[in-house]
């Protein structure tokens, strides 16, 4: 009897490796297949990336080259000197210096203040849990420009005009409600088995929110706070509101800044020297992106994975 119901196991399975040969057959015919795709997506990286090599050509041109008409994409002498003469000109360091003392500020209090809404709503049930839910994801509707006047008109009375506090205190508050949407879902997804034992064992919530939930929702985090550093690093609304001493001015405010005080009497703004600050601003944020790349893809893959 055994022998009879274990033969049928060895024509499957040379089928099945007949399939797999016939397939990667088909596929090596047909060399030119992703010939289309690749070229799509060649081109609109180009069409991305051409304002970036742009802006680089332009800082390695002299003045009168940048305002030239007809202009021309590429230097005929870079110049490579504008990148020491716009550190001369250009606040740089004090300016990134607020940067990243204003984006460490921001990334820090959403990651912790969104952490800690998005696990009360998923782990903590009530009768209100699903109302307050709907109001912080109805605060999504409301653009940023609507509460504006009465949030600036708040923190002048308190006194808070022109220091970093209205930059930095919103985000310790969790007003981002699409990131407590994002950590919720994962949170919710956690299994409860999991979270059972580790009750078992006298763990706290508090222990297993920082023991087993952050740790896990890792990808998630690391999205967070790329879109958060991304956001604070261009900034430039919220500084313009708020500041007004040129002294604490972060990097998307310094530039404009930078733009309208240096001007050349023949040629206006020092257009040439903007461009090298701006590549320069550029890099942090890029090196930053590219590094989280593969947290991006944990997180698409972490999607899929359902208890």
């Amino acid at each position: 009897m055994s022998v009879h119901e274990s033969t049928p196991i060895a024509p499957l399975a040379a089928t099945e490796t007949m399939d797999a040969v016939r397939i990667r057959r088909t596929r090596s015919r047909r060399p030119w297949s992703h010939v289309p795709r690749y070229t799509l997506l060649i081109a609109v990286a180009a069409i991305t990336a051409a304002p970036l090599i742009l802006m680089f050509f332009t800082s390695l041109k002299t003045l009168p080259e940048v305002l030239a008409d007809p202009p021309a994409v590429l230097p005929a002498h870079p110049q490579w000197k504008n990148y020491a003469e716009a550190f001369t000109q250009f606040p740089f360091l004090r300016y990134l210096a607020n940067t990243l003392m204003l984006t460490a500020g921001r990334v820090i209090g959403v990651l912790v203040s969104s952490i800690l809404v998005a696990w009360g709503f998923a782990r903590f049930k009530s009768n209100w849990n699903g109302p307050l839910f709907m109001l912080c994801l109805a605060t999504m509707m409301l653009p940023p420009q609507v509460t504006a006047i009465p949030v600036f008109v708040m923190f002048l009375k308190l006194g808070l005009y022109d220091t970093y506090a209205p930059l930095i205190i919103p985000a310790w508050l969790a007003t981002n409600a699409f990131f407590i949407f994002l950590l919720k879902q994962f949170f919710e997804a956690l299994p409860e088995d999991l979270l059972n034992a580790a009750r078992i064992d006298g763990c706290s919530e508090w222990r297993i929110l920082w023991s087993i939930g952050v740790p896990l929702c890792r990808p998630i985090l690391w999205t967070v706070a790329v879109f958060t550093f991304l956001g604070s690093w261009n900034d430039y609304f919220s500084p313009l509101i708020y500041l007004s001493d040129e002294r604490r001015y972060p990097l998307s405010l310094g530039l404009t800044y930078f733009m309208s005080a240096s001007r050349d009497a023949a040629f206006g703004s020092y257009w040439n020297l903007m461009m090298a600050v701006s590549t320069i601003t550029m890099i942090p944020a890029a090196i930053l992106f590219f590094i989280a790349q593969r947290a991006f893809v944990e997180n698409a893959a972490a999607g899929g994975v359902k208890q």
